[in-house]
Protein backbone atom coordinates (compact mmCIF):
# COMPACT_ATOMS: atom_id res chain seq x y z
CA UNK A 1 0.00 0.00 0.00
CA UNK A 2 1.45 3.38 -0.76
CA UNK A 3 1.69 5.65 2.06
CA UNK A 4 1.49 9.11 -0.76
CA UNK A 5 -0.98 11.27 1.07
CA UNK A 6 -2.76 13.61 -1.53
CA UNK A 7 -1.23 17.18 -1.29
CA UNK A 8 -3.89 19.92 -1.71
CA UNK A 9 -4.39 23.75 -2.16
CA UNK A 10 -7.25 25.71 -0.83
CA UNK A 11 -8.46 28.75 -3.09
CA UNK A 12 -9.85 31.34 -1.17
CA UNK A 13 -13.76 32.46 -3.32
CA UNK A 14 -15.03 36.07 -2.36
CA UNK A 15 -18.72 36.57 -4.02
CA UNK A 16 -20.46 40.03 -4.16
CA UNK A 17 -22.50 42.40 -5.62
CA UNK A 18 -21.17 44.50 -9.07
CA UNK A 19 -20.23 47.80 -6.76
CA UNK A 20 -17.00 49.56 -7.63
CA UNK A 21 -16.30 51.00 -4.26
CA UNK A 22 -17.21 47.36 -2.35
CA UNK A 23 -15.27 45.34 -4.81
CA UNK A 24 -12.20 47.94 -4.55
CA UNK A 25 -12.70 47.20 -0.56
CA UNK A 26 -12.79 43.35 -1.17
CA UNK A 27 -9.51 43.51 -3.23
CA UNK A 28 -7.62 45.45 -1.36
CA UNK A 29 -8.42 43.55 1.99
CA UNK A 30 -7.46 40.65 -0.15
CA UNK A 31 -4.31 41.51 -1.30
CA UNK A 32 -2.88 42.91 1.98
CA UNK A 33 -3.75 39.62 3.42
CA UNK A 34 -0.96 38.11 1.05
CA UNK A 35 -2.85 37.30 -2.36
CA UNK A 36 -0.38 37.72 -4.88
CA UNK A 37 -2.86 37.15 -7.93
CA UNK A 38 -6.51 37.45 -7.92
CA UNK A 39 -9.12 36.43 -11.06
CA UNK A 40 -12.43 38.13 -11.50
CA UNK A 41 -15.34 36.10 -12.89
CA UNK A 42 -18.90 37.19 -13.40
CA UNK A 43 -21.47 35.27 -12.02
CA UNK A 44 -24.83 34.74 -13.41
CA UNK A 45 -27.92 36.35 -11.85
CA UNK A 46 -29.66 33.03 -10.84
CA UNK A 47 -26.60 31.69 -9.32
CA UNK A 48 -26.21 34.34 -7.42
CA UNK A 49 -29.76 36.31 -6.70
CA UNK A 50 -29.21 39.68 -8.12
CA UNK A 51 -29.10 41.36 -11.11
CA UNK A 52 -25.46 41.40 -11.32
CA UNK A 53 -22.56 39.83 -9.43
CA UNK A 54 -18.83 39.00 -9.34
CA UNK A 55 -16.47 36.44 -7.86
CA UNK A 56 -12.95 36.99 -6.85
CA UNK A 57 -10.64 33.66 -6.05
CA UNK A 58 -7.40 33.50 -5.17
CA UNK A 59 -5.27 31.11 -3.24
CA UNK A 60 -2.94 31.99 -0.08
CA UNK A 61 -1.22 29.11 0.60
CA UNK A 62 1.73 31.01 1.68
CA UNK A 63 0.08 32.89 4.18
CA UNK A 64 -2.83 30.49 5.26
CA UNK A 65 -2.24 32.03 8.61
CA UNK A 66 -4.47 34.80 7.80
CA UNK A 67 -7.26 33.25 6.30
CA UNK A 68 -9.23 32.38 9.31
CA UNK A 69 -9.56 36.51 10.21
CA UNK A 70 -10.07 37.51 6.39
CA UNK A 71 -13.30 35.00 6.14
CA UNK A 72 -14.55 36.25 9.27
CA UNK A 73 -13.80 40.24 8.05
CA UNK A 74 -15.01 39.58 4.63
CA UNK A 75 -17.85 37.75 6.31
CA UNK A 76 -18.66 40.51 8.68
CA UNK A 77 -19.71 42.96 5.08
CA UNK A 78 -22.66 43.39 4.19
CA UNK A 79 -22.81 41.84 0.80
CA UNK A 80 -20.20 39.77 0.58
CA UNK A 81 -19.85 35.68 1.40
CA UNK A 82 -16.63 34.43 1.40
CA UNK A 83 -15.82 30.77 1.02
CA UNK A 84 -13.02 28.14 0.91
CA UNK A 85 -12.74 25.90 -1.76
CA UNK A 86 -9.95 22.40 -0.85
CA UNK A 87 -8.77 21.20 -4.21
CA UNK A 88 -6.55 17.91 -4.16
CA UNK A 89 -3.12 17.59 -6.22
CA UNK A 90 -3.09 19.30 -9.16
CA UNK A 91 -6.39 20.22 -9.19
CA UNK A 92 -5.86 23.85 -8.36
CA UNK A 93 -3.27 24.24 -11.03
CA UNK A 94 -6.07 23.31 -13.53
CA UNK A 95 -8.78 25.20 -11.81
CA UNK A 96 -6.23 28.68 -11.90
CA UNK A 97 -6.00 28.01 -15.30
CA UNK A 98 -9.58 28.82 -16.04
CA UNK A 99 -9.26 32.41 -15.09
CA UNK A 100 -6.62 33.64 -17.60
CA UNK A 101 -7.56 33.99 -20.67
CA UNK A 102 -5.69 35.73 -24.27
CA UNK A 103 -5.90 39.72 -24.48
CA UNK A 104 -5.33 42.54 -25.92
CA UNK A 105 -3.65 45.45 -23.51
CA UNK A 106 -2.55 48.77 -25.42
CA UNK A 107 -1.75 49.78 -29.32
CA UNK A 108 1.48 46.86 -29.14
CA UNK A 109 1.10 44.58 -26.21
CA UNK A 110 -0.84 41.67 -26.53
CA UNK A 111 -0.93 38.89 -23.55
CA UNK A 112 -1.74 34.89 -23.12
CA UNK A 113 -1.31 31.98 -21.04
CA UNK A 114 0.61 29.47 -22.64
CA UNK A 115 -2.76 27.06 -23.05
CA UNK A 116 -4.19 29.93 -25.44
CA UNK A 117 -4.26 30.71 -28.43
CA UNK A 118 -4.04 34.41 -29.92
CA UNK A 119 -3.72 35.58 -33.57
CA UNK A 120 -1.71 38.34 -33.71
CA UNK A 121 -2.28 42.00 -35.94
CA UNK A 122 -0.02 43.78 -37.72
CA UNK A 123 2.75 45.40 -35.40
CA UNK A 124 1.65 43.54 -32.57
CA UNK A 125 3.97 41.51 -29.83
CA UNK A 126 2.24 38.75 -27.69
CA UNK A 127 3.53 38.07 -24.58
CA UNK A 128 2.91 34.41 -23.38
CA UNK A 129 3.08 34.64 -19.88
CA UNK A 130 2.46 31.60 -17.07
CA UNK A 131 1.16 33.11 -14.17
CA UNK A 132 2.28 30.59 -11.88
CA UNK A 133 0.94 31.84 -8.62
CA UNK A 134 2.04 35.46 -9.53
CA UNK A 135 0.73 38.38 -9.57
CA UNK A 136 0.98 40.49 -12.99
CA UNK A 137 -0.70 38.67 -15.83
CA UNK A 138 -2.66 41.32 -17.68
CA UNK A 139 -6.02 40.38 -16.39
CA UNK A 140 -6.03 42.92 -13.66
CA UNK A 141 -6.64 46.72 -14.43
CA UNK A 142 -3.68 48.08 -12.59
CA UNK A 143 -1.25 45.62 -14.54
CA UNK A 144 -3.18 46.58 -17.70
CA UNK A 145 -2.20 50.17 -16.74
CA UNK A 146 1.20 49.97 -16.32
CA UNK A 147 1.56 47.97 -19.62
CA UNK A 148 -0.33 51.10 -20.96
CA UNK A 149 1.78 53.50 -19.56
CA UNK A 150 5.12 51.54 -21.05
CA UNK A 151 3.98 51.07 -24.42
CA UNK A 152 3.04 55.16 -24.37
CA UNK A 153 6.48 56.26 -22.74
CA UNK A 154 8.18 53.73 -25.02
CA UNK A 155 6.71 55.23 -28.39
CA UNK A 156 7.21 58.46 -27.38
CA UNK A 157 11.04 57.41 -25.86
CA UNK A 158 12.16 55.03 -28.51
CA UNK A 159 15.66 54.96 -27.42
CA UNK A 160 15.00 54.20 -23.57
CA UNK A 161 17.93 51.78 -22.68
CA UNK A 162 17.09 50.16 -19.55
CA UNK A 163 13.84 50.30 -16.90
CA UNK A 164 13.32 48.63 -13.15
CA UNK A 165 10.21 46.88 -12.43
CA UNK A 166 9.69 47.14 -8.69
CA UNK A 167 8.07 44.45 -7.35
CA UNK A 168 7.85 42.46 -10.88
CA UNK A 169 5.50 39.46 -10.04
CA UNK A 170 5.55 37.57 -13.20
CA UNK A 171 7.77 39.73 -15.02
CA UNK A 172 5.55 41.09 -17.44
CA UNK A 173 6.42 44.41 -17.72
CA UNK A 174 10.22 44.26 -17.96
CA UNK A 175 9.40 41.10 -20.15
CA UNK A 176 7.54 43.76 -22.20
CA UNK A 177 9.78 46.13 -22.46
CA UNK A 178 12.50 44.00 -23.63
CA UNK A 179 10.02 42.66 -26.23
CA UNK A 180 9.91 46.54 -27.34
CA UNK A 181 13.31 47.38 -27.28
CA UNK A 182 14.64 48.34 -24.07
CA UNK A 183 18.18 46.23 -23.98
CA UNK A 184 18.65 46.94 -19.64
CA UNK A 185 15.71 45.51 -18.05
CA UNK A 186 15.89 44.85 -14.67
CA UNK A 187 12.74 43.92 -12.38
CA UNK A 188 12.97 43.14 -8.26
CA UNK A 189 10.84 41.07 -6.20
CA UNK A 190 11.34 40.03 -2.15
CA UNK A 191 9.09 36.98 -3.20
CA UNK A 192 10.96 33.94 -4.45
CA UNK A 193 8.66 32.34 -6.53
CA UNK A 194 8.22 35.59 -8.60
CA UNK A 195 11.97 35.84 -9.14
CA UNK A 196 11.46 32.17 -10.82
CA UNK A 197 8.24 33.13 -12.48
CA UNK A 198 9.66 35.76 -13.84
CA UNK A 199 13.07 34.39 -15.22
CA UNK A 200 11.40 31.46 -16.21
CA UNK A 201 8.70 33.60 -18.31
CA UNK A 202 11.75 35.98 -19.73
CA UNK A 203 13.15 32.49 -21.52
CA UNK A 204 9.90 31.83 -22.58
CA UNK A 205 9.50 34.56 -24.20
CA UNK A 206 13.34 34.63 -25.97
CA UNK A 207 14.20 37.54 -24.12
CA UNK A 208 16.76 38.58 -21.41
CA UNK A 209 15.91 40.38 -18.34
CA UNK A 210 17.95 40.34 -14.86
CA UNK A 211 15.65 39.44 -12.08
CA UNK A 212 16.72 39.11 -8.26
CA UNK A 213 15.91 39.60 -5.02
CA UNK A 214 17.66 42.74 -4.25
CA UNK A 215 16.61 45.47 -2.59
CA UNK A 216 15.93 48.93 -4.32
CA UNK A 217 18.77 50.73 -2.20
CA UNK A 218 21.44 47.79 -2.62
CA UNK A 219 20.53 48.51 -6.57
CA UNK A 220 22.86 51.50 -6.16
CA UNK A 221 22.02 52.84 -10.02
CA UNK A 222 19.13 55.40 -11.64
CA UNK A 223 16.70 53.98 -14.89
CA UNK A 224 15.04 56.31 -16.97
CA UNK A 225 12.12 54.39 -16.59
CA UNK A 226 10.83 52.70 -13.26
CA UNK A 227 7.45 50.93 -13.01
CA UNK A 228 6.14 49.76 -9.23
CA UNK A 229 2.51 48.30 -9.32
CA UNK A 230 2.36 47.72 -5.60
CA UNK A 231 -0.03 49.50 -3.02
CA UNK A 232 -0.16 52.68 -1.87
CA UNK A 233 1.01 51.71 1.88
CA UNK A 234 4.00 50.46 -0.03
CA UNK A 235 4.46 52.86 -2.27
CA UNK A 236 4.33 55.61 0.11
CA UNK A 237 6.78 54.01 2.33
CA UNK A 238 9.88 53.53 -0.54
CA UNK A 239 8.87 57.32 -1.65
CA UNK A 240 12.51 58.49 -1.37
CA UNK A 241 14.23 55.54 -2.35
CA UNK A 242 11.78 55.53 -5.89
CA UNK A 243 12.90 58.90 -6.47
CA UNK A 244 16.26 58.45 -6.28
CA UNK A 245 16.21 55.14 -8.67
CA UNK A 246 14.91 57.22 -11.41
CA UNK A 247 17.07 59.17 -13.53
CA UNK A 248 16.94 62.95 -13.81
CA UNK A 249 14.34 63.78 -16.89
CA UNK A 250 13.32 59.82 -16.46
CA UNK A 251 9.59 58.65 -15.85
CA UNK A 252 8.45 57.13 -12.47
CA UNK A 253 4.96 55.16 -12.81
CA UNK A 254 3.05 54.05 -9.87
CA UNK A 255 0.04 51.78 -10.13
CA UNK A 256 -1.63 49.15 -7.53
CA UNK A 257 -3.88 52.58 -6.45
CA UNK A 258 -7.57 53.38 -5.92
CA UNK A 259 -8.90 56.34 -8.08
CA UNK A 260 -9.83 57.69 -4.35
CA UNK A 261 -5.93 57.43 -3.20
CA UNK A 262 -5.27 59.87 -6.04
CA UNK A 263 -4.83 63.51 -4.05
CA UNK A 264 -3.08 61.55 -1.49
CA UNK A 265 -0.48 59.75 -3.60
CA UNK A 266 0.05 63.31 -5.47
CA UNK A 267 0.90 65.21 -1.92
CA UNK A 268 2.74 62.31 -1.01
CA UNK A 269 4.91 62.35 -4.74
CA UNK A 270 4.78 65.90 -5.53
CA UNK A 271 6.02 67.67 -1.96
CA UNK A 272 9.45 65.52 -1.88
CA UNK A 273 10.13 68.97 -4.94
CA UNK A 274 12.05 66.18 -7.45
CA UNK A 275 8.57 65.53 -9.22
CA UNK A 276 6.18 66.88 -12.17
CA UNK A 277 3.24 65.00 -12.63
CA UNK A 278 2.73 63.63 -16.10
CA UNK A 279 0.03 61.72 -16.65
CA UNK A 280 -3.15 59.82 -14.68
CA UNK A 281 -4.77 56.89 -16.40
CA UNK A 282 -7.84 55.19 -14.51
CA UNK A 283 -9.55 51.59 -15.54
CA UNK A 284 -12.59 51.41 -13.55
CA UNK A 285 -11.76 51.79 -10.02
CA UNK A 286 -8.07 51.84 -10.75
CA UNK A 287 -5.19 54.45 -10.86
CA UNK A 288 -2.02 54.94 -12.48
CA UNK A 289 0.21 58.12 -11.94
CA UNK A 290 3.20 58.90 -14.16
CA UNK A 291 5.42 61.31 -12.99
CA UNK A 292 8.90 62.96 -14.53
CA UNK A 293 11.76 63.22 -12.54
CA UNK A 294 12.97 67.16 -12.72
CA UNK A 295 16.48 67.21 -13.98
CA UNK A 296 19.09 68.51 -12.07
Amino acid sequence: MSDHSPSSSQLLHVELARDDELESRVMMMVLRAGASSIAEAELEPEAYGKPAGLRLSTSLDDEPQALPALLQELNAIEGVHAYLETLVDDAWKHQWRDFHQARRISPRLAIRPPWREYVTEAHELVLVIEPGMAFGTGGHETTRLCLMALDDYLAQHPTTSAMLDVGCGSGVLAIAAAKLGVNDCVGIDNDPDAITVSRENAEANGVEAVFSEQSLDALARCFPLVIANIISSVLRAMRDELIASVCPGGRLVLSGLLCTEKQMMLDTFLESGALTLACAREEEQWLCLEFERIAD
